[in-house]
């Protein structure tokens, strides 16, 4: 081992120092600005609490070169401005009780501070009551030079040469492209936040677009701005707005039809106190809400905002203040659920067309593509371009359901489809049935082993012969009959695992008794009326759930349904068809268990353009 070595393997010992000041600003600053879009998240919260109502922000190079917020706030006067960048440096707090009671983005003065410290910093401010305005230059949190400018009320942050002083910092920044990417995503955020304020967006020195501030008195100012950010969802009709409130919080939550679905969750967003964050449990809330209307592997477009009690929410737990503690979480996770799923089962009579295909999730390209058929370029003058694979479909959701097209029909849905279902029964005939006259359809077959043909008023409707069997059951599951004692209790011998006994408790307020027998062996003693007949899916079922109390019960009636229900190749007698027909005209959810649409619908005058009749 030569002298180098030894000196690397056994280091002498170094005594405890204090680091200057300017390298302990540099590592502070690289825990709240690590990009240029940290440098901008920071600029505009200082902005937005200074009361602004018209924000202008300019970049160029994706911020490494300039960063340039302006606004109309209150302003700074000079012996604010010799302060302002200084560590520790706020108007938002004085006393640690404070902290208990943040209305403001910022509070802890560190943010220019920061900024400083790793570039060239130049603030133009005047307050209001200030005879004129005043200009301060720092470079590397080094004050340069403070003098007086004419100046109009508010102020302006230039911050230019970001990371000159921390090349090693520099190298580890993306293209020039995707920094601006990151710093209108940015941009956006905020504006999402506060619908009330005009936002400007320039790069390169050219005006990318302008987002006007929608006033708070507009109910639907949320949403309003939502679509200005994202023109390419569509209209405001394909989307729902719903509030809730609890003790300490209240909400609005902004949903899109389950027909408008992504397959990546970048449209699930939550917003605490104007505050873009990541909180798993407020977002799983949201999707919880659309259990049975999304199909596996869809996310939602859903936007929650979020206003909560300071009491009750600490923000001072991550640099970014992107995570929050609430001692609320649960309730709130509640009455999120709650609304969002109210809302689309009250909306959810309206049905399938033809036209939603191409936002439901097997995209197609053929006929669909052949019908609607749009530009995917950069919106001019929006802040997103369409983006092809999660486009919203061209046109309007139906506005009525199908039963409101069905005049006089008031045929209840059949007891127990289950009961009709004969596996393998006889092949129908292959002519179309005649309409009967006390069916407001017409029955034409059965293709491809699973679809059912109907014909209905002007529209061909093809109806999944599972999902819309799976659903029926669902729903008379659901209806949750009074239980019924089995004859002889059946042993479940394949559970190799005891039964949690919340669990056990759980199963019994849904009319399902299980014990335990002399030997240990778990037995099903009692059991819903819909549920006879099926103890052995109920067995498969117990021995394989893994989820918790809360999914228990939709978990457990859709896989009952989904295991009884006729099967893509089941060949099914008339009478088999005109009751899972019956039934599914009549859902008011149009959507399996599982959230895949139960049909679509076709009219008759898009069958004639198919084939160019006009």
């Amino acid at each position: 081992m030569n002298e180098n070595q030894k000196h690397h393997a056994h280091p002498s010992p170094r005594r405890v120092q204090v680091l200057r000041e300017d390298v302990a600003r540099k590592i502070a600053a690289g825990e709240v600005i690590d990009r240029p879009y940290s440098v901008l998240r920071e600029l505009l919260d200082n902005a937005i609490d200074s009361g602004a109502d018209q924000i202008q922000v300019e970049i160029a190079d994706g911020g490494t070169r300039l960063i340039r917020v302006s606004d109309n706030g209150s302003g700074m006067n000079s012996e604010d401005l010799s302060l302002c960048f200084q560590s520790h440096a706020t108007s938002k707090i004085e006393h640690e009780d404070d902290l208990l009671r943040i209305q403001t983005l910022g509070f802890r003065g560190e943010a220019l501070s920061s900024i400083a410290a790793v570039s060239k910093l130049e603030i133009t401010s005047r307050a209001e009551d200030a005879p004129e305005g005043g200009v301060v230059i720092v470079h590397g949190g080094k004050k340069v030079s403070q003098t007086t400018k004419a100046w109009g009320k508010g102020t302006s942050i230039g911050v230019s040469d970001l990371f000159f002083n921390l090349p090693a910092r520099k190298k580890f920044l993306k293209r020039s492209a995707t920094e601006a990417m990151l710093c209108k995503n940015t941009l956006i955020e905020k504006a999402l936040a506060f619908p009330h304020i005009q936002f400007e967006y320039r790069t390169e020195g050219t005006l990318r677009f302008v987002l006007p501030g929608v006033p708070p008195q507009i109910e639907s100012n949320h949403l309003q701005r939502i679509l200005m950010a994202y023109p390419d969802l569509g209209d405001e009709k394909l989307f729902f707005s719903v509030q809730g409130s609890g003790d300490g919080f209240s909400f609005t939550a902004v949903i899109g039809e389950p027909g408008i679905s992504r397959g990546d969750r970048k449209m699930v967003q939550v917003y605490a106190n104007h505050r873009r964050i990541q909180e798993f449990s407020l977002i799983q809330a949201m999707e919880y809400g659309f259990q049975g209307f999304l199909p596996g592997g869809r996310y939602p477009v859903a936007f929650l905002f979020l206003d909560a009690d300071p009491a009750f929410v600490d923000f001072n737990i991550h640099p970014a203040k992107r995570e929050a503690k609430f001692t609320i979480l649960p309730e709130i996770h509640r009455r999120v659920s709650r609304s969002v799923q109210e809302i689309l089962s009250n909306h959810a009579k309206q049905t399938l067309s033809y036209q939603q295909r191409s936002a439901s999730p097997r995209q197609d390209i053929g006929v669909t593509s052949f019908l609607h058929h749009n530009s995917t370029g950069q919106l001019q003058g929006h802040p997103h371009g369409a983006t092809p694979a999660d486009s919203p479909p061209n046109s309007d959701f139906p506005a009525r359901g199908v039963q409101e097209r069905i005049p006089n029909w008031n045929r209840p849905m059949p007891r127990s489809t289950s009961e009709l279902y004969e596996p393998h029964a006889e092949p129908m005939s292959s002519n179309p049935a005649p309409r009967h006259e006390s069916e407001p359809y017409r029955y034409l077959g059965q293709v491809f082993t699973l679809f059912l043909l109907v014909e209905l008023e002007n529209s061909l409707y093809m109806i999944d012969m599972h999902a819309a069997h799976e659903k029926i059951l669902f729903e008379q599951f659901s209806q949750n009959p009074r239980p019924q004692r089995l004859l002889l209790p059946l042993e479940l011998t394949e559970l190799d695992e005891p039964i949690n006994p919340e669990l056990l408790q759980e199963l019994h307020a849904l009319g399902i008794e299980i014990e335990t027998n002399e030997s240990g062996t778990y037995q099903i003693i009692s059991l819903p009326g819909g549920l006879i007949g099926k103890e052995l899916y109920l067995a498969e079922f117990l021995g394989g759930f893994r989820g918790t109390k809360d999914d228990l019960q939709r978990s457990l009636y859709a896989t009952m349904a989904c295991r009884s229900a006729v099967k893509d190749g089941d060949y099914i007698n008339d009478r088999i068809a005109h009751a899972i027909i019956q039934g599914a005209l009549q859902l008011e959810n149009p959507r399996c268990p599982h959230g895949r649409p139960i049909w679509f619908e076709i009219s008759k005058d898009e069958l004639f353009q198919l084939v160019g009749r006009t």
